[in-house]
């Protein structure tokens, strides 16, 4: 059994046709592309993957085993634009991630949560680009990965809005929602994922819980020795870096590829870093 949800348009993409947003079997989520988009194959993440990440890992790992989100790398519209992406040495991300709490938890569903490598010839963490193309989602970021972050932030984003990961913050994508969310994230070719760090300290310095009202809160992870308050910020609108509500990031990439110079080159923009989530 498969169930459909609205379809993704070019408009919402950026890419050159209609995106299907699925879940199968009434848990796995799942992205259905046409012809002209290629990507790499489909990287699914379960419960068990998230264990060891976990307000409840003990939890997690006597339930079944559950598909909770896919990840599509590299993606290609095709055409121009591909090349430019290459040319670029960028890579272009699609997530799709179910609704709800993980099984037998008050925990929403997320992901993994990571820090990203060093840029070469820099002492700065590669960073990344989000785009929410449907659902509603909580990035949560913290910087460090050490057990004594020194921020923590909170930035919830509804379809259409963007948020920029500064060098130095690990992330995390919670999906908040009932229904599927799909996240597009601009990073690097060469950037790798880092999850050991985390992962020792069983997740991230906060958990995403969902309360009595039916409302989001965090909850700090007792295995940090201190934890900051999380700070709430808003979603990024940032033309110059191809950063705007009403246009995909693709759509901007192919308007303005000089637009994502802040990836490449992050040591040009420490102003920028310094007061992003003000």
């Amino acid at each position: 059994m498969i169930a459909a949800y609205p379809e993704l348009l070019p408009e919402t993409t950026g890419l050159p046709s209609p995106v299907g947003v699925e879940l199968q079997s009434g848990t796995k989520p799942q992205l259905r592309f046409e012809r002209d988009v290629r990507t790499d194959v489909a990287d699914d993440r379960w419960t068990t993957d998230l264990a060891d990440v976990a307000r409840e890992p003990d939890t997690l790992r006597r339930a079944r085993a559950e598909p909770v989100y896919t990840v599509y790398r590299r993606v290609l519209p095709g055409g121009g634009v591909s090349r430019e992406i290459e040319r670029h040495g960028l890579t272009y991300n699609l997530l799709v991630m179910r609704g709800g709490t993980l099984p037998g938890a008050t925990e929403y569903v997320r992901n993994r949560g990571h820090a990203n490598s060093v840029a070469p010839g820099t002492s700065l963490p590669y960073p990344e680009i989000h785009e929410l193309l449907t659902g509603e989602a909580w990035l949560y970021l913290q910087h460090g990965t050490t057990d004594t972050p020194t921020d923590t932030v909170v930035i919830p984003l509804r379809a259409g809005q963007k948020a920029i990961i500064a060098p130095g913050f690990a992330s995390l994508i919670v999906n908040v929602g009932d229904k599927p969310l799909v996240v597009g994230t601009w990073r690097m070719n060469d950037c790798e994922t880092r999850h050991d760090e985390l992962e020792a300290l069983g997740g991230m310095a906060h958990f995403v819980l969902k309360g009595g009202d039916g409302k989001p809160f965090c909850e700090a992870n007792e295995r940090y020795k201190t934890v900051p308050v999380p700070r709430t910020a808003l979603p990024h609108v940032l033309p110059d870096f191809g950063l705007s509500e009403g246009e995909p990031l693709l759509s901007a990439f192919h308007r303005s590829p000089e637009s994502l110079r802040c990836l490449l080159r992050p040591q040009d923009f420490a102003d920028t870093w310094k007061t992003l989530y003000d």
